[in-house]
Formats: structure tokens, sequence, C-alpha cells
């Protein structure tokens, strides 16, 4: 289960990609290609702000699971048991 900021982070990286799709695939491209360069940039800016802000949301929820469970070091066959 994703938590809100992850759900709403993922719908700007969707949202930047759409656009990127967009950007390339317009007439306009084909004059001029810095629009969907930006569009390329704003949508790695986006999918890294996603990845960036996930790594940090399974760290905490291990952290959570490892307090809950009593383990006082990092045990994957602890954590195993409760996915």
């Amino acid at each position: 289960m994703d938590c809100l900021i992850c759900a709403k982070l993922e719908q700007a990286c969707e949202a930047r990609l759409s656009e990127y799709v967009e950007a390339r695939t317009s007439v306009c491209y084909r004059v001029s290609t810095n629009l969907a360069a930006k569009r390329n940039v704003d949508m790695e800016r986006a999918r890294y702000e996603l990845e960036e802000h996930r790594s940090a949301c399974v760290l905490k929820r291990t952290e959570a699971l490892r307090l809950s469970s009593g383990v006082s070091h990092y045990s994957p066959s602890a954590l195993s048991l409760r996915t």
C-alpha cells in the first residue's frame, strides 16, 4: 500500500510522461525539439522524486516493522514473516 505522498508523486510522474510523449509526437517537434527536451527533463525529475520518496518510505516501513516485531536488528527472515 502506497502512502499519500507516493500516490501524488506517481500521478505527477505519469502526467510528466504523458506531456513528454505528447511533445515528442506533436508536429511542432519536427520544428523545435526544445519543448520535448524540457518535457523530458521534467519527466526525469518527477521520476527521480518518486524513486527517492519510495526508498524513504520503504526504510520507514522496515523500521516500523522492526520496532513492532521486537527485532533489535535487521533480519530478512523476520521481515519475510510479516509481508
